[in-house]
């Protein structure tokens, strides 16, 4: 693929992970290219997906964005480490991009609002990472921020012994679906997490966004920020929350950006050991890293 010449527009690059479904990708980069704005926004496609060939889902994906940057990973190398791997190989295509959204492929953007709001922002500002509104249809309520605040150390330090036994994980798991879908109720009730679930409530500074969409300025990157997160899933949003508090930078909510997740597939994503070993190295990895 032949580098682009980089605009003097902002510029916004998209960057979804794909492993294993593929529909939900296609869909994904047809609701970018819907955007409106597709002129200034570039669509990376980096494919997890732990197969010989991924010439006919990359074909797909170029029926819909034939500019697309669709990207093999050698192996499933998870969520953020595939993000960084698609964020270096676009970097060195085009060069540094204004705004880096990291985002799941069953996410859409239906708003078109969406990315006029994006450009109109400052990519210098001192919020390094803006979490919009983030729409669950499985909780049927926006889910961001995702932490208001800093969690004690103590909560770390807690969550790295649960969650090192398979079993004690699994019934915390339970019972924080359980909250979830509580939670998920009383927002409704009462108008959607942050506020009315029209418009999001007001924008404010919070600790960590939702893992499922995150915005990131260039300031981000230029103070020294990185996707190079060393665990394979799971804990991106304190991992985000933590550089950015090193960075001296701010999360963002920002209930103007709208997205739509649909949640559906990744309800079951504590069924084996294997994700659960995941789990407890991200969370010993936070703990001990930034936590001590």
């Amino acid at each position: 693929m032949a580098a682009a010449i980089p605009s003097k527009k902002p510029r916004v690059v998209v960057i979804g992970v794909n492993y294993e479904t593929d529909d939900l990708a296609v869909r994904f980069a047809d609701s970018v290219v819907h955007g409106g704005t597709a002129a200034d926004v570039d669509l990376v496609l980096v494919d997890n997906s732990e197969r010989a060939d991924s010439r006919g889902f990359f074909d797909r994906v170029h029926a819909v964005r034939p500019e697309t940057l669709c990207l093999k990973a050698a192996c499933n190398l998870g969520y953020f480490p595939g993000a960084h791997f698609g964020l270096q190989a676009y970097r060195r295509r085009v060069g540094e991009p204004d705004w880096v959204i990291v985002s799941n492929v069953d996410v859409e953007f239906r708003d078109k609002a969406f990315w006029a709001q994006l450009l109109a922002m400052d990519h210098r500002r001192s919020d390094g990472v803006l979490a919009p509104w983030v729409w669950s249809d499985r909780l049927r309520c926006n889910v961001n921020p995702m932490m208001e605040r800093r969690p004690h150390w103590l909560r770390m330090r807690f969550y790295k012994l649960v969650f090192k036994h398979y079993h004690i994980l699994k019934c915390y798991e339970a019972l924080s679906r359980l909250k979830n879908v509580v939670r998920g109720a009383l927002s409704r009730a009462i108008g959607g997490r942050g506020g009315s679930s029209r418009n999001g409530g007001e924008a404010r500074i919070v600790y960590a966004p939702d893992g499922s969409c995150l915005v990131f300025s260039r300031v981000f990157f230029d103070r020294g920020g990185s996707l190079e997160y060393p665990s394979f899933l799971f804990g991106e949003e304190i991992f985000v929350a933590e550089w950015a508090r090193r960075l001296q930078l701010q999360v963002l909510y920002e209930p103007r950006l709208r997205v739509w997740h649909d949640d559906h597939a990744s309800t079951g994503v504590f069924r084996s050991r294997r994700s659960a070993a995941h789990v407890w190295r991200s969370a010993e990895y936070l703990a001990d890293t930034f936590f001590p």
